[in-house]
């Protein structure tokens, strides 16, 4: 490689002349210790420069996926073409990048400039050398000649490293992604003591240190029951349903799925026992059909058909050309938000483990569709253990248990509807709640 061949070249005559002549040695080291100083330096501008952008780029990108995502709500208040978020995000943006590109151009001239002038100030000294008689004329010629062939070829190693390290600044955040610390799994599968059961002992969690999202929550799911959880909003539902499923450790306490705390589970092992719909759904670019066999790989047409049918997917499959053969489009752009939503629970019953989690699962289905997904519950709840969240109590009121969460996620309250009902709490207000919406009309 021409790289291996400069260094090697230039590394030659660095050790050749400093045999020949150590103050000229002296000289072409002190030169490549300049220029490699100097190349550091540019380097570390560059990287300054595209910090500094980096931050308002993504910033900017995200308020254009807002301001698409949300013109409905800004045309229904006459500000379609007015979004000061996104012209505010527009204009720090143009600040940053003017000001990163007076950096980057610091950087580029300091590493552009440092062979030039090292060359120039070495030629320098060799003549001041040959001056005061330290130097005879020829090797002086011989001298500036090594010289020059020597920075040229440690300049085309420069130039190499920092293309090198331009290219890979961009690619630094998709690094760090992926390698991102990850959660510690353990070599080997853990007996289950007690399958279908989920336990949650004095569990609590927290994104940021001191702000406690889920706080020293408590409960047991017994084997082929119903827990719903309920609570206001913010109070730690989703985050508790994520807990169980480890897609984050519990500050203290312990969650244990099928008897064995999830810490000492592979992730296979943990993931073979759950079925999951959470609130944000994601469809593949694919057919219908096939996005709802990602429930269980090698499930059979009749198979997927029967959980699409008891998900309410039947009625997606008419409307759409192709039926179960069409393409939703990516993130399953060409169906609606319940659409979305029933493939998920459809995946889910795919699945058929032993544990479900329903998070906000009839939130987005119509009244008809609402009640099959029910019915498929009840008959789940025969041979699987099922825990679901909704803010629709009508959905929890069959539940063998029901946590009710505080706003500082911690249980308010546990047990069955009636026993809630009949006493004084959250969930009372709740209930209270619904009727008298249930109950309002215009006079």
């Amino acid at each position: 490689m021409p790289v291996i061949r400069n260094t090697l070249t230039a590394l030659t005559l660095l050790v050749g002349v400093s045999i020949w002549n150590p103050v000229l040695g002296l000289t072409l080291g002190i030169a490549l210790a300049v220029i490699v100083a100097l190349t550091l330096v540019s380097n570390k501008l560059e990287k300054k420069s595209h910090d500094m952008k980096s931050g308002s780029e993504q910033e900017l990108a995200g308020r254009i996926v807002e301001y698409a995502s949300c013109q409905s709500a800004l045309r229904s208040a006459g500000r379609s073409t007015e979004y000061e978020p996104l012209l505010s995000a527009v204009r720090e943006c143009e600040r940053r990048n003017r000001v990163s590109q007076w950096v980057a151009m610091a950087g580029l001239a300091i590493g552009g400039m440092s062979a030039q002038l090292t060359v120039v100030a070495v030629i320098m000294v060799t003549v001041q050398l040959s001056l005061s008689g330290s130097l005879d004329p020829v090797a002086t010629v011989v001298f500036i000649g090594i010289a020059l062939r020597f920075m040229r070829n440690l300049q085309d190693t420069v130039n190499f490293l920092v293309s090198t390290e331009s290219s890979r600044v961009p690619l630094r955040d998709v690094h760090e992604i992926l390698n991102a610390e990850l959660l510690p799994v353990p070599s080997s599968s853990a007996e289950l003591t007690n399958p279908g059961e989920v336990s949650v002992q004095n569990a609590t969690f927290s994104y940021v240190p001191g702000t406690p999202v889920v706080h020293d929550v408590s409960f047991t799911a017994p084997p082929r029951t119903m827990t719903a959880i309920v609570g206001p909003s913010g109070s730690g539902k989703t985050t508790l349903f994520k807990l169980i499923a480890r897609f984050w450790d519990v500050d203290s306490g312990t969650v244990r799925v099928g008897g064995t705390d999830v810490r000492e589970q592979t992730t296979e092992q943990l993931m073979g026992q759950l079925s999951m719909v959470f609130q944000d759904v994601y469809l593949y670019d694919d057919t219908l059909i096939e996005n709802i066999r990602v429930g269980r790989e090698g499930a059979t047409d009749d198979e997927v058909l029967q959980a699409a049918q008891l998900a309410g997917c039947s009625e997606i499959a008419e409307r759409l050309p192709q039926s179960w053969e069409t393409r939703v489009g990516e993130g399953g752009g060409r169906l609606s938000g319940g659409e979305r939503q029933r493939v998920s629970i459809a995946r889910a019953l795919l699945k058929n483990a032993p544990i479900l989690l329903f998070d906000e699962a009839t939130s987005a289905l119509d009244p008809e569709n609402e009640a099959g997904v029910q019915r498929s519950i009840r008959e789940l709840r025969k041979h699987a253990t099922v825990l679901v969240i909704a803010h629709k109590l009508d959905t929890v009121r069959d539940a063998d248990q029901i946590i009710v969460l505080d706003e500082h996620g911690g249980i308010s309250q546990v047990g069955t509807h009636d026993e809630l009902v009949s006493a004084e709490g959250l969930y009372h207000r709740f209930w209270q709640a619904r009727v008298d919406a249930a109950g309002w009309s215009l006079v």
